[in-house]
């Protein structure tokens, strides 16, 4: 009898040990799955951030090529904000998978009629600016698409 109880006793910790282990085991398993999940919304908010800043950049560079005369502000500004971006996307590089590169942007922008005394203003419908702007599209639509 006392035997049967030994036995019974050992079964229970038994049972008790496993499912403290499982509890266990599924609280590091949701832990680490909520943690990535954390840490992938910060890298879709970052990107969104990028986003934003290349349309802004977008904008500024428009803005520069069909101004009347050049502004040699402008273009110094610009040429961080390109820098800057180009440090975003670095870090976006190292963290999701994101294939597109700044330098088609830059080119767009700086290619043609930048930081030259032959300086000519540009329409709206002029290949540069529908350069800078279809450029723009594809670094955005890039990083939307990133994960």
């Amino acid at each position: 009898m006392q035997r049967k109880l030994k036995i019974m006793a050992d079964a229970q910790a038994v049972t008790i040990t496993i499912t403290i282990l499982l509890a266990i085991t599924g609280w590091i398993a949701v832990h680490f799955l909520s943690a990535s999940r954390d840490r992938k919304k910060e890298w879709r908010e970052f990107s969104r951030d990028t986003a934003s800043y290349i349309a802004s950049i977008e904008k500024e560079s428009i803005e520069y090529h069909t101004y009347n005369v050049r502004n040699v502000e402008h273009e110094s500004k610009i040429k961080n904000d390109i820098d800057i971006l180009d440090i975003r996307i670095s870090i976006i590089k190292k963290n999701l998978s994101f294939l597109y590169d700044v330098s088609f942007f830059r080119a767009a922008i700086t290619l043609h009629n930048f930081e030259t005394k032959n300086f000519i203003t540009q329409n709206i419908y002029s290949e540069i600016v529908q350069d800078i702007s279809r450029h723009a599209n594809m670094l955005i639509k890039a990083l939307y698409e990133a994960e």
